[in-house]
Parts: structure tokens; C-alpha cells; sequence
């Protein structure tokens, strides 16, 4: 089902940052954003670009709040530019999705000032791998150790004291990039942290920095006789062995991770009951064993059918 926005309903977005590579990520798969902000010296300011309704500028002054009606602010540039920032949207009240990192302790109190005025959004990260690896592969593992350490556990022996837990977090970036540690291994930090509310002691950060490397974040738990490595795997084998051993996540959550964190284009969730219903309608199939058949003829590409087919559940897709 799709839902028509009126048009004077639209939340018009104004981008911070449109040339960087977030910038130009959220435009290209954005219909709202109307303004994008970009420095003096930018070749391409005075064009239109993108999604962008309207020709680069560089100054958050030169926004008509006419055009932008409903605005919201994402912020996928700089520190340095925050200051500007902030005084746009404090003076106007416009809410602010902060898509950057490294801010100083001074910039992130005036952040908490802006909140008390408007909603506010920090997204250290926005891709849906980290959000996925957070809530589906970190947070088991968090249960796990809050199991075998919970101090609040009455009459119970419990298997460790939260002083065995050792956790380390290894990021590795460009070497063009700004800040060290990266703003997602802070988050990821203090998304462990909030989970292991009774853990007193520090979660090091190792940050790397080449002229290869693309982004990677690795967490290590070690319990006395435990070591978990979350680190990024790419042979498929080798991260559902990593991966099956954590108590809570199965086939199916390993496939999920493969497709939406990893981006694996080869993958068949065949613990999918959604998947395997609309095959087996589709195909006129109801044994297993020809739903593999089947699903090894989309090889290397079997993610692809796969999406396809969960598309294929909705209302409004084409028969």
C-alpha cells in the first residue's frame, strides 16, 4: 500500500554535505531533499546534481524557507560546519539529523541544547548493516554475557564476574578520514556499554587507518574461557561457523546478515517461510528438495530472486 503525501505536508530536506559520498547516497534514493549545501570552492556548486530540486549553494543563509517548507536539516558534512549548522536550526527551529562524527564536548552540549527546542537525531552511522549487526548479532551476545554475570541474580552462582569480560573494538578507515576513533565504533561502544549496564570496566578502541581500507569494525568479547570475534568474514562458510556458535541466532538471522550487512548477492534464506510459501505458489512445488533445485538456478544471484519474491508479497506489485 502506498500513502499520497500532500505536497504542502512534504518534509523538504536540506543537506549539509551533498557532494561527499553520504551526501550524494542520501539524494540519489531521496525525493525530498530541495537544498544541498556544499563548500565555496566545490566545482559543482551553482549545479543541480542528484535528486536536489534546487542548484548547489554554500552557505545555509542563502535558504529560501519559502521553498523549503516543513524542512529538516541532515547534517552529513563536518564538525566545522556544525556551528553553522546549529545556529540555522536553533534560530528557525528546523529539526536536525546529525550525520556526522568528531564533535568536540562543546558541540555535542549545544546539541543536547538544540534537542530541548526541536527534534534531533544523532546518526553516527546510517547504514542498515551497522543498525542490523547491532540489534541482531551484538545483542545476543550482550545477553549472553549478562547471563552468565548478572550481579543482580539472587541464590544463583553465577559462571563469571562481569570483571572476566574483556572487549575490545578494532576500526579500520581510509587514511583520509578525519576522526579517530570512528564515530561508529563509539556508538558501537556505547551500545555495549548501555547493555552491560554493570560492566565498570573501559571497552578499548584500536583505530587503523590505510590507503585501502574501506570501512571495518571488529568487536572482541573475551569471558574466561570464551573469546567471541565479531570481525568482518567474507567467506560465506566461515561466517555461519563464526556465527552458529552465539546462543540466540540461527540460519535464518545468518542469512539476514549475509544480505543486508554483508551485501552477499548468493544467498537463499531457506528458513524463510514467507520465501519458501510464495515459491512453492509461484512454482506449483511443495517438496524441499525441488525448492533447492529451483533456488541453486539463481546462482550467483539467488539474493536478487530472493528480494524479488518478498516484493512479489505486496499489495501493489505487478502481476
Amino acid at each position: 500500500m502506498t500513502i499520497d503525501i500532500p505536497p504542502e505536508k512534504e518534509t523538504k530536506i536540506i543537506l549539509v554535505g551533498a557532494t561527499g559520498k553520504l551526501g550524494r547516497s542520501i539524494s540519489s534514493h531521496n525525493a525530498y531533499v530541495t537544498y544541498g549545501i556544499c563548500s565555496k570552492d566545490n566545482p559543482h556548486l551553482g549545479e543541480v546534481i542528484g535528486g536536489i530540486k534546487e542548484p548547489l549553494i554554500s552557505s545555509l543563509s542563502d535558504v529560501s524557507l519559502e521553498i523549503a517548507k516543513v524542512p529538516l536539516v541532515v547534517d552529513a558534512s563536518y564538525p566545522e560546519n556544525f556551528d553553522n549548522v546549529y545556529d540555522f536550526c536553533y534560530k528557525n527551529k528546523i529539526p536536525l539529523v546529525l550525520a556526522s562524527t568528531g564533535h568536540t564536548q562543546l558541540q555535542l552540549r549545544k546539541l543536547d541544547k538544540l534537542a530541548k527546542k526541536v527534534a534531533v537525531l544523532r546518526a553516527p552511522n546510517l547504514s542498515e548493516g551497522i543498525a542490523f549487526f547491532k540489534t541482531t548479532i551484538l545483542k545476543p551476545i550482550i545477553n549472553l554475557i549478562n547471563s552468565k554475570t548478572n550481579l543482580r541474580a539472587i541464590s544463583v552462582a553465577n559462571e563469571y564476574d562481569i570483571s572476566d569480560v574483556k572487549i575490545k573494538i578494532i576500526e579500520t578507515h581510509h587514511d583520509k578520514k578525519k576522526d579517530a576513533p570512528s564515530g561508529t565504533a563509539i556508538d558501537l561502544k556505547n551500545y555495549i556499554k548501555k547493555g552491560l549496564g554493570h560492566m565498570d570496566s573501559e571497552i578499548e578502541i584500536e583505530s587503523i587507518r590505510d590507503k585501502s581500507s574501506v570501512g571495518k569494525h571488529e568487536v572482541i568479547f573475551r569471558l574466561k574461557n570464551e573469546i567471541y570475534d565479531l570481525k568482518q568474514v567474507n567467506d560465506v562458510s566461515k561466517i555461519y561457523k563464526q556465527l552458529i556458535q552465539i546462543k540466540g541466532i540461527g540460519n535464518w538471522t545468518i542469512d539476514m546478515f549475509l544480505i543486508f550487512s554483508k551485501n552477499n548477492l548468493d544467498i537463499f534464506p531457506e528458513g524463510d517461510l514467507a520465501l519458501i510459501n510464495v515459491i512453492k505458489k509461484e512454482y506449483q512445488v511443495d517438496c524441499n528438495d525441488k525448492i533447492k533445485e529451483i533456488a541453486n538456478q539463481w546462482s550467483p544471484y539467488k539474493t536478487i530472486a530472493t528480494l524479488y519474491l518478498w516484493e512479489s508479497l505486496n499489495d501493489d506489485f505487478p502481476n
